[in-house]
């Protein structure tokens, strides 16, 4: 059958063009919900949202309820369909467009603005390369460049002051000021942050056996088995340094002592090589089953996949 021309509906004719046409089969509950949002009719789509309809349904075109209501600026629409878990990041089928996109090249200030304080990623590109930004500047579209603007400077003040809080934080561990480690991760410092060479903040307090400290960390979420720049792990790094305490701690916790690092040394060969013998000691009891654990994960986890000596994290 032939499409009208209500169903050839492009937000662009050159080559970042998003064709968000419903191709819509009448009495669908999906269509239903696309069609509805792209007309503005907020009742009809929270009766369907009600009524249990996929909020992230799409088109044959792989456009969502969500950007058809960012591309017309039907912002009561989207906010009720983002509140009813529409997802901000899901691309159309053609173009790979999300719908900030849409927002962004149809001149929908109010919806881009909603989507960028909702957490839509303001940098993402779509098939032809083009972030929303570029799709507004190519449409001149001079409300909705303001508006991604001033996202962006949001964007970055707020990265500047978690990247105070977190090097605040790697302080505080240096200094094993542990209250103040505590109030920083409450404030929302990465407790996981990477600084430099991929020490994390429980590499640091293990090298220093700071384990007050440690215990903070871990119970806001410390992942245990993150390799630095090196392939070595907190325990490691406790092994390295002698810090005894630190590397009973880091086994009770659930570390592992099987990973190795980049130069294919396990914690206990570390310890061995740099003769430290309480860590060699707590080691050997840990394997030997006479250190209790806290962790429900099995002792001697094996050797790590094949081609992968440790622990790598992005």
């Amino acid at each position: 059958a032939q499409l009208g021309d209500s169903d050839r509906r492009t937000m662009d004719g050159g080559e970042g063009g998003e064709l968000i046409a419903s191709v819509w089969t009448p009495g669908t509950d999906t269509g239903e919900l696309i069609e509805r949002a792209y007309e503005g009719e907020l009742e009809a789509v929270r009766r369907l949202l009600e009524a249990g309809v996929d909020v992230n349904g799409t088109n044959a075109n792989g456009a969502t309820a969500l950007h058809r209501a960012a591309y017309r600026d039907h912002l009561e629409v989207a906010r009720a369909l983002v509140a009813s878990g529409a997802s901000l990041e899901m691309r159309d089928d053609n173009f790979g467009s999300t719908p900030l996109h849409a927002a962004a090249v149809s001149g929908a200030a109010s919806v881009a603005d909603f989507l960028a304080k909702s957490g839509a990623d303001l940098h993402t590109k779509n098939k032809a390369g083009k972030t929303p930004m570029a799709l507004a500047e190519e449409q001149a579209n001079i409300d909705v460049i303001a508006v991604l603007r001033n996202a962006a400077r949001e964007e970055r003040e707020r990265q500047q002051h978690h990247k105070k809080l977190c090097l605040a934080m790697v302080v505080a561990v240096k200094q094993a000021q542990t209250d103040e480690v505590s109030r920083l991760l409450q404030e929302g410092a990465d407790v996981n942050w990477e600084p430099l060479r991929g020490r994390t903040a429980l590499v640091e307090a293990a090298e220093r056996n700071h384990v007050a400290v440690m215990e903070v960390l871990v119970a806001a979420k410390a992942e245990l088995d993150r390799a630095d720049a090196t392939g070595s792990t907190a325990l490691m790094v406790a092994a390295n340094y002698g810090s005894a305490a630190a590397t009973e701690f880091l086994l009770r916790k659930g570390a592992d002592d099987s990973l190795t690092n980049d130069f294919g040394r396990t914690a206990l060969a570390i310890a061995q090589d740099h003769k430290k013998t309480d860590v060699v000691r707590t080691l050997q009891r840990w394997m030997a089953g006479q250190i209790d654990s806290d962790s429900p994960l099995p002792r001697g986890r094996g050797p790590a996949p094949p081609g992968r000596t440790h622990q790598r994290w992005p």
